[in-house]
């Protein structure tokens, strides 16, 4: 049977329309602004980015598997505006991932999505400088070594200033380790506040850390933490003229 005039949507089989961005623009459209035509090998993550108007950022990569380098997935952050129905290119910028530690030591097969490393953006309200909201990257990969397995993220924080995006924070945000001999697993999760303090015309921010550590079955792990062991640590961030150095940790 044929949907019903205006419930086209609900025909079995039929895909959800597209997501349009400040009412107008799909991802790709959102792809050939960005890079002068659609690269069917690069995948995307846009958003509508409300701290200027009529504006959306997004990122780009190539599609990678575990154990890759992160500087093969090419990643690079954009922002454009849209004007007279059309999107105009304002700023874009490689990212730097060289911090990031995502090897495959132990020798696993690379494939599986679950695995893959992964960008999203992160866009809650970074004001990093008065009049200034930095734009968040999560970089998030999976890594193994002989005696052990887990997951990073990375936080990286972008500013956008005279039509140019520069990179002025990265550290990792959250982690979980996985111990193959004593059988602990240790996850860290992290959130980044900022401060009211100011060095150089910059707030300052702070990385607070929680981390818990927790044993297997002792049968199987004789020697895993009998109980959770628990520990914060406080990382405090100022700016050095270029971008968020560390001060100090507690």
């Amino acid at each position: 049977m044929a949907a019903a005039p205006g419930n086209e949507s609900a025909a079995a089989g039929s895909s959800p329309p597209p997501t349009r961005l400040l009412g107008a623009f799909t991802e790709e459209d959102v792809a050939r602004a960005a890079a002068g035509g659609a690269d069917p090998s690069l995948r995307w993550r846009a958003a509508e980015w409300h701290v200027q108007k009529d504006s959306i950022v997004a990122l780009a990569f190539r599609p990678a598997e575990l154990g890759a380098r992160p500087e093969s997935l090419e990643p690079r952050l954009v922002v454009l505006r849209g004007r007279a129905s059309k999107l105009e290119l304002v700023a874009e910028q490689k990212l730097d991932l060289s911090h990031a530690e995502c090897p495959n030591e132990s020798g696993e097969a690379p494939g599986g999505e679950d695995r893959a490393p992964q960008l999203a953006l992160d866009l809650p309200a970074y004001t990093t400088a008065p009049g200034q909201t930095a734009i968040g990257v999560r970089f998030t990969c999976a890594r193994t070594y002989p005696a052990a397995e887990g997951v990073e993220t990375r936080l990286l924080l972008l500013e956008l200033e005279d039509g140019k995006l520069r990179q002025v924070f990265d550290e990792k945000i959250a982690s979980m380790d996985f111990d193959r001999v004593r059988g602990d697993t240790t996850t860290t999760s992290g959130v980044v506040s900022v401060q009211r303090q100011q060095h150089a015309g910059h707030f300052d921010l702070q990385l607070r850390l929680k981390t818990t550590t927790e044993g297997s079955d002792a049968e199987t792990f004789p020697n895993t933490t009998r109980q959770p062991l628990e520990r914060t640590q406080i990382r405090h961030f100022v700016w050095n003229g270029e971008h968020y150095q560390l001060a100090r940790a507690r």
